[in-house]
C-alpha cells in the first residue's frame, strides 16, 4: 500500500502539469484506469473507491468520485441511464497513466533502493524495501492535511502501520544527503509531496472553494509560527512560515496577533537573552534558544530582537491586537470545560514555562500557579475566536470572520471535539493547523508558490533530525543528574548542554528515542564532542597555518608587485629626465656654438672693424675677445675640451630634473634602495 500510494502522489503532480484544467479531472486517468472496460458496464462508485485504494493506495471520498465520474460524462467516457454510470467505448491515450508509471516506478525503486544502502552504511540498520517504504511514508505522512469540510477525519492516502519513530531521523539524514548533493531524487521527493497537496484538493465538498478570497476574515496567528517568520528559529524554519504568511496576504486575509500572543514572543526572547547572559545553570531550550546559540548571538542581540518585535511583525503584515473583551456573553466558551478538554489532546507538562511581564500582573496567560501559561494562552485564543464570531458560523474558512492558525495540531482536534454542538455541522472550527490552511492556500494557486513543497522538504528534514523538546529535555535531566552525582565537572555539563554539535551527536545515538539516554550515552556523546573540539581545534591550527602561509605569500606577491611597479616608474622618469636633460644641453651646445662661430669671426684682425674707442662696438670686440682668452686659458689649465664640459652639464642637469620628477612622482630614496636591494639579490 504505501509504495503504491507513494508513485500515486507522484503521478498525480506529473499529470497535473500536463495541463490539467482543475483538480477534478487530475483524477480522471485514476479513476479511468479502474472502470471496467467494456463498453456499456455499470460503473459502482463503491468498487471505484475499492479499486483506487488496492491499485494506486488512494483514498477518494464517495462524493469526489461521484463528482469526477460527472466530469467523465462531459467528455464523453461515461454516460448516465436511469441515475446510474455507464461506460462508454470511447478511449483516449492522453488518459492512460501507462505512459509515465513505468518511469515513476523506476525513479521510485532507485530511491528506495539507494535509502536502504544509506540505512545500512551510516545506521547499520538492517533495512529491506518494506521498512524503509513504511519509514518514508511516516515521514511523509507529516504533510497530511486535516481539511476543513465534512471529511476533515479522512485522508487520502493510508498508514496502516505507522513506522518506528527512530526510523523517521534516519530518513531524515537520507532528505539531508539528498539536499546537500543537490540529487536528482529530490525532485521525486517535491514531485510527492506536490502530488500529496494535489490530491487533498478532492477532499472538499465543493472545489469551487478554491477560488473564493478572503473577505472581512480576521486570521489570528499563533505564537510559534511567527516566532518562526520572524527568523528566531533558523532559515529552514523561517522559509514556510513567511510563505503562509504571504499567501495569507495576497489572498485578502487579514493578519492578526493577539496581545498575549505577542506577550508571549517577548517572553520567549526575554527568556532567550537571560540564557545567553548567564552561562551556568540555564535549563531554556527550544528551536530559539538552538538557533540564537548557533550564530553567537549575544544577550544584547536578542534584546534588539525584542524591542523591533512590532515592527518587525508589521514588515510581515501581521497587526497586534487587543485581546476582545467579554461583553458578548452568549458568545462566550465554556473555558473552565474546554480546559479540561484540551488537556486530554495535548501534553502541556513539558511545555516552556517562561512568564512575561504581562503574566505577573494577572493579564491572560497568568492563570493560577500550577497551571502552565501555555495552556491558559491556547484557551484565551480559541475563546476570543468564538467571541469575535459573535455566534455566527461560517461553512467556508475565506468567510470565517476570525480565524486562529496554529502549528499545536491537539488544539484544532480539542475544538473541534468540544464545539462539535456549537458549531453545528460542516461549520468551519475556530482553529487550524498551519499545515492545513497553507495546503488549502497552495491549492488555490500553485504557481505562485511553486517551491512551498520544497520549503517544507527542508523544514521537515531540519525538524527530523533535531531532538525532540522531550528527547532534549529528558537528555539536559540526565546531565544535571550527573553533574549533581559528581561524574560530570561543571566545564562538562556546558560543554554537553551548549556545544554546537550536541544535538545532533545525542540524535546519532539515540536516533531520536528518549528511552536510549543511559550514562553510557552520555560518555558516548561527551567523547564524540571532545573528539569534535579537537578535530576542530586541528583544523583551525591547519587552517591558521595555512592562512598564515597564504597571506606571506600574497604578501610576497604584493612586494614583488609594488617593487615591479616602483621599478617602472624609476624607469620611466629615468627616461625621461636623460631625454629632457640632453634636449637642454643640445640646444645650449647650438646656441653656444653659434655665439663662438660669431666672436672668432668678429675677432679676427684682418676683418676686425674700427670703432671708437670705449663705443658699444669697442666694448663688444674686448667682450667676446676676453671671453674667447678665458675659455682658452681654461681649457690649457684643466686639460678639458668643452664637449667633455657639455657632457657634465647634461648629467648635472640629468642629475637635477631625476630629483625633482621622483619627487613629482612620489618616488623616494627608500623606494629606490628597495628597487637597488632586490636588483642586487
Amino acid at each position: 500500500m504505501p509504495s503504491k500510494a507513494i508513485v500515486s502522489l507522484a503521478l498525480l503532480k506529473i499529470n497535473w502539469e500536463e495541463g490539467r484544467r482543475d483538480y477534478v479531472e487530475n483524477f480522471v486517468p485514476f479513476v479511468f484506469d479502474c472502470m471496467p472496460q467494456e463498453a456499456g458496464a455499470l460503473i459502482s462508485v463503491s468498487l471505484l473507491r475499492t479499486g483506487l485504494e488496492e491499485r494506486f493506495g488512494l483514498r477518494v471520498p464517495h462524493h469526489a468520485i461521484s463528482l469526477i465520474l460527472n466530469r467523465m460524462r462531459k467528455t464523453g467516457y461515461v454516460e448516465v441511464r436511469e441515475k446510474a454510470f455507464y461506460r462508454t467505448n470511447k478511449t483516449s491515450e492522453r488518459d492512460s497513466l501507462s505512459k509515465v508509471r513505468d518511469d515513476v516506478l523506476r525513479t521510485h525503486a532507485s530511491l528506495i533502493s539507494n535509502a536502504v544502502k544509506f540505512a545500512r552504511e551510516r545506521f547499520d540498520c538492517d533495512w529491506d524495501e518494506t521498512i524503509t517504504e513504511d519509514a518514508l511514508i511516516t515521514y511523509l505522512d507529516r504533510y497530511q492535511v486535516d481539511l476543513i469540510s465534512s471529511l476533515t477525519q479522512q485522508r487520502i492516502i493510508g498508514l496502516e502501520t505507522p513506522s518506528h519513530k527512530k526510523n523517521l531521523y534516519v530518513v531524515g539524514q537520507f532528505v539531508r544527503s539528498l539536499i546537500e548533493s543537490n540529487s536528482p531524487e529530490l525532485n521525486y521527493l517535491d514531485s510527492m509531496l506536490k502530488g500529496n497537496l494535489l490530491a487533498n484538493a478532492v477532499l472538499f465538498e465543493e472545489p469551487v472553494n478554491l477560488s473564493r478570497q478572503f473577505k472581512d476574515t480576521e486570521v489570528f496567528v499563533d505564537t510559534r509560527i511567527l516566532v518562526y517568520a520572524l527568523g528566531h528559529a533558523g532559515r529552514a524554519n523561517a522559509a514556510p512560515a513567511k510563505e503562509l504568511l504571504d499567501l495569507l496576504h495576497l489572498h485578502g486575509a487579514r493578519l492578526r496577533c493577539f496581545e498575549h500572543t505577542y506577550d508571549e514572543i517577548t517572553g520567549i526572547l526575554d527568556a532567550c537573552a537571560q540564557a545567553l547572559d548567564h552561562s551556568g545553570r540555564t535549563r531554556e531550550y527550544g528551536p530559539s534558544i538552538q538557533h540564537f546559540r548557533a550564530i553567537r548571538a549575544t544577550s544584547s542581540d536578542v534584546l534588539l530582537c525584542l524591542a523591533s518585535s512590532k515592527r518587525d511583525l508589521a514588515a510581515l503584515n501581521v497587526s497586534v491586537v487587543p485581546t476582545p473583551s467579554y461583553v458578548e456573553f452568549r458568545s462566550v466558551m465554556d473555558e473552565a470545560g474546554f480546559q479540561v478538554e484540551l488537556q486530554k489532546h495535548v501534553d502541556y507538562t513539558h511545555t516552556r514555562h517562561w512568564r512575561s511581564r504581562a503574566d505577573s500582573v494577572g493579564a491572560v496567560g497568568a492563570g493560577p500557579q500550577n497551571v502552565p501559561p501555555a495552556l491558559v494562552r491556547d484557551v484565551a485564543s480559541v475563546s476570543a475566536i468564538m467571541r469575535l464570531r459573535k455566534g455566527r458560523n461560517a461553512h467556508e474558512v475565506e468567510n470565517a470572520r476570525a480565524l486562529f492558525v496554529t502549528s499545536n495540531s491537539g488544539l484544532v482536534r480539542a475544538a473541534k471535539v468540544f464545539l462539535a454542538d456549537d458549531l453545528g455541522q460542516n461549520s468551519v472550527p475556530p482553529c487550524i493547523t498551519d499545515i492545513s490552511l497553507t495546503t488549502l492556500l497552495w491549492l488555490k494557486n500553485p504557481k505562485f508558490a511553486r517551491e512551498l513543497p520544497r520549503k517544507r522538504i527542508i523544514a521537515d528534514m531540519y525538524a527530523a533530525t533535531q531532538p525532540s523538546e522531550r528527547l532534549w529535555r529528558r537528555y539536559v535531566e540526565e546531565i544535571a543528574k550527573l553533574e549533581k552525582q559528581g561524574h560530570l565537572t561543571q566545564d562538562q555539563y556546558i560543554l554537553l548542554r551548549d556545544h554546537l554539535h550536541v544535538r545532533s551527536a545525542l540524535m546519532e545515538e539515540t536516533l531520536g528515542d528518549e528511552d536510549l539516554i543511559t550514562t553510557g550515552t552520555i560518555d558516548d556523546i561527551l567523547l564524540k564532542i571532545t573528539q569534535d573540539i579537537r578535530e576542530q581545534a586541528t583544523a583551525d591550527a591547519e587552517k591558521a597555518v595555512a592562512s598564515e602561509k597564504t597571506a606571506r605569500e600574497a604578501a610576497e606577491i604584493r612586494e614583488d608587485l609594488a617593487k615591479k611597479s616602483i621599478l617602472e616608474k624609476i624607469k620611466l622618469w629615468e627616461m625621461r629626465s636623460r631625454r629632457h636633460a640632453t634636449s637642454v644641453v643640445r640646444v645650449v651646445r647650438i646656441l653656444s656654438g653659434g655665439f663662438l662661430a660669431i666672436a672668432y669671426t668678429l675677432t679676427i684682425p684682418m676683418l676686425l672693424p674700427t670703432f671708437p674707442a670705449w663705443s658699444v662696438g669697442h666694448v663688444t670686440i674686448l667682450t667676446l675677445s676676453s671671453i674667447l682668452s678665458w675659455i682658452g686659458l681654461i681649457d690649457l689649465w684643466w686639460g678639458r675640451p668643452i664637449v667633455a664640459r657639455f657632457r657634465h652639464l647634461e648629467y648635472s642637469l640629468e642629475k637635477w630634473l631625476r630629483k625633482q620628477y621622483f619627487s613629482f612622482a612620489g618616488i623616494t630614496d627608500a623606494d629606490v634602495e628597495i628597487v637597488q636591494s632586490g636588483s642586487e639579490n
